[in-house]
């Protein structure tokens, strides 16, 4: 396999992974405020907490994605395999 191949293959693994861990942090955020605060606020409008749950799940998914590629650029080398650059 071409170091062209494997770097799209990784590219849109990376970017599946992302975005199904988004919306997994999306449902867990939105159902824990569902049974915390969603209990005590009576709020006419489900705007504001879809809102930042879906703030929130992107920036942790985004934390949590660098923290991984970070730990993976340490097992394997980047430059052989994919011509990334740092």
């Amino acid at each position: 396999m071409t170091r062209r191949a494997r770097t799209l293959l990784f590219l849109a693994g990376a970017t599946v992974a992302n975005i199904v861990l988004t919306i997994a942090l999306f449902a867990a955020i939105l159902a824990l405020y569902s049974l915390t605060l969603g209990q005590f606020l009576q709020l006419r409008s489900a705007a504001l907490p879809i809102l930042l749950s879906f703030a929130g799940a992107v920036v942790l998914s985004t934390l949590i994605y660098k923290k991984a590629l970070e730990k993976f650029r340490k097992k394997i080398d980047f430059d052989a395999k994919f011509g990334f650059r740092d």
